[in-house]
């Protein structure tokens, strides 16, 4: 008897059981933002933010599989009131007490856009908020044999800055993003 044969249906059947797990991420991420129980990781997160010091991004797509239980994004996730994050590890010295990266879930759009405020301090005086857009999305990605397997992946849709220190209110009201920054009026865009 050849084994490929009963090979086959087992393979196929892996790869169907892969699917649903990524369709289940996909799920999840979508309705809670959380990937496998867990908040989405802030480290992730702030890898798609753009640097202050750049015009442009810097990278805007991550495998969430490499997000959980990864050496890149290791360390302590904190939680409190809608926000999660991480501080930074402190030198010693006083400027960096309170350094670290939040970001508040703020809502979903009707397109599938998730709005996120962040939160920025690199260590210095400077708190720097944002509004950061993504989106999760199932693709397929090829090994070295040429064969496709699905994965999920956080795509970085654009970010608005708001300022530093502008303690701002971000709202997702419909198709509408809007946001109150602190002695300014309030603005919004639509996204289609």
């Amino acid at each position: 008897m050849n084994l490929n044969f009963l090979l086959i249906p087992i393979i196929a059947v892996l790869m169907v059981v892969g699917c649903r797990t990524e369709s289940t991420n996909l799920k999840e991420l979508n309705e809670s933002f959380t990937f496998r129980g867990k908040p989405v990781q802030p480290r992730a997160i702030e890898d798609l933010t753009t640097w202050i010091s750049d015009k442009h991004p810097g990278p805007v797509a991550i495998d969430m599989e490499g997000t959980d239980d990864s050496n890149r994004y290791y360390g302590d996730v904190e939680q409190q009131d809608g926000t999660t994050g991480f501080h930074r590890p402190s030198t010693g010295k006083e400027v960096f007490d309170g350094a670290g990266f939040f970001y508040r879930h703020v809502g979903r759009l009707p397109n599938g856009v998730h709005v996120l405020k962040t939160i920025d301090n690199g260590g210095g005086s400077g708190v720097f908020e944002s509004v950061l857009l993504v989106k999760f999305v199932n693709e397929i990605v090829y090994d070295d044999s040429g064969r496709g397997c699905r994965r999920v992946v956080m795509k970085q849709m654009g970010e608005i800055p708001l300022g530093d220190r502008v303690n701002a209110q971000v709202k997702v009201i419909g198709n509408k993003i809007q946001w109150t920054a602190e002695g300014q009026a309030p603005q919004e865009i639509r996204l289609n």
